[in-house]
């Protein structure tokens, strides 16, 4: 009965690692480009970036009152 197992496994195990690899066909090149850098958004004052902030619900609600 062991022996049976053993054969078994062993068929089981012989029969699922075959396959796998075999690709026939040679790659697609790849074709490499150079990245675009990212555009810049528009710089703005302190006085502007200033009230930007003050405008936001939560710095005016941390003023207490």
């Amino acid at each position: 009965m062991k022996q049976n197992k053993t054969l078994l496994f062993t068929l089981f195990f012989i029969v699922s690692c075959g396959g796998g690899g075999g690709g026939g066909s040679a790659p697609a090149p790849v074709i490499s480009q150079t990245p675009t850098p990212p555009v810049a958004p528009p710089t703005l004052s302190y006085d502007e970036l200033k009230a930007q902030y003050e405008g936001y619900y939560e710095y005016q609600g941390s003023m207490g009152s």
